[in-house]
């Protein structure tokens, strides 16, 4: 639900005092006095200035962890729990490690000058007990993430017949990657399994703060590579929220790309590719002169040439989704023979809007 906006509610209160919302003023015949209208207008600014404060805390928290300068290479971790700042600043050759889900708040300002790195907010499918006497093999379907459709695993069996590569993930509209503001702990979609496992998804980050949010270093919410014929991973959510201007200087990158999916092998076809995430700017004024890209990861490799011999093989793992769709896995003609392409994930959204915050959130 959204938080009104207390320039609203500021304007709407003193309005109920301007059209002749009923005081309880007067002296003792009943007689208003000027002491008793600056009384009850003092009472009256003082309740308004509260509620804006609460408001402006419920977005861009009360700053109770202070100001925060990372200056070595950390882990943001269980300790780190209140993430309410003042300052927010990462210091140039430092990298940051932050879990899926994290929300930085801040009263002031947000300032990256560092490496900003997302740990993955899904894990891969994958399978056990693949060899010729399985009748029904264990396997971990692969975490949808924030997408519509989990991307899925190869068929795995002899050589009596075609084995399929799984399909990729299905992807979000423009429209939904736009209202997803808050995105927790899965975001995107983890790729789907050969005999090998697939790639996990990327994680989400949201920074709502108060003063202007600076990037003049890297951040990425990459969707994991797989290996041996497995899909990868969907990539994740970076939202970037800044009540004055979010700034993007020309030297600086944010990706969400999609891992790739894992190349061919003996016993596996290759896997699709995760689809590409979403990064979104908020701000009244956003300058945006770096690198942003929400790529969807290539499919896996394969020359067309080397075929495919075990006795107990799959398809390629299809390729996890998150606002781009997650790409099909290759296939294995029964037989030995070589495998099918796999193909790529889609592109994810980027996405600015020029607004304050307030209004969204």
């Amino acid at each position: 639900m959204k938080a009104p906006r207390w320039p609203v509610v500021a304007a709407f209160l003193a309005g109920l005092v301007c059209t002749g919302c009923p005081l309880p003023m007067g002296d003792a015949n009943g007689q208003s006095t000027d002491d008793d209208v600056g009384k009850q207008l003092e009472e009256l600014q003082s309740k308004i200035a509260a509620l804006e404060t609460r408001l402006r805390q419920k977005l861009y928290g009360n700053g109770a962890a202070g100001e925060r300068i990372v200056t070595s290479d950390i882990r943001l971790k269980g300790a780190d729990a209140n993430r309410q700042y003042t300052d927010f600043i990462v210091e140039p050759g430092v990298t940051l490690t932050v879990q899926s889900g994290t929300v930085i708040r801040c009263t002031g300002t947000f300032i990256n000058r560092g490496t900003i790195i997302l740990e993955h907010g899904t894990i891969g499918s994958d399978r056990e007990g693949g060899d010729s006497s399985t009748v029904l093999e264990s396997l971990r379907p692969a975490a949808i993430g924030v997408s519509k459709l989990a991307a899925a695993s190869a068929e795995a069996g002899d050589a009596s017949s075609d084995r399929a590569g799984g399909r990729g993930g299905e992807g979000l509209s423009e429209f939904e990657s736009r209202i997803l503001l808050l995105p927790r702990t899965q975001a995107g979609g983890a790729g789907g399994s050969a005999l090998a496992s697939g790639g996990g998804g990327g994680g989400a980050l949201t920074v709502i703060a108060a003063g202007e949010i600076v990037n003049q270093g890297q951040i990425s919410a990459d969707g994991e590579d797989a290996t041996a014929g497995g899909g990868g991973g969907g990539a994740g959510i970076l939202v970037f929220a800044s009540a004055v201007k979010v700034t993007i200087a020309a030297s600086s990158s944010i990706a969400a790309d999609g891992g790739d999916g894992g190349d061919v092998t003996a016993d596996a076809a290759p896997g699709g590719g995760g689809g590409g995430g979403i990064v979104h700017l908020i701000a009244p004024e956003i300058d945006n002169q770096g690198t942003i890209t929400v790529s969807g990861g290539a499919a896996g490799f394969t020359t067309g040439g080397d075929l495919i011999s075990a006795a107990v093989r799959s398809g390629g793992g299809g390729g996890g989704a998150s606002a781009g769709a997650g790409g099909r896995g290759g296939g294995v003609p029964a037989g030995d023979s070589p495998a099918t392409p796999a193909e790529p994930g889609a592109e994810g959204d980027f996405i600015t809007t020029l607004t304050d915050p307030a209004a969204l959130f």
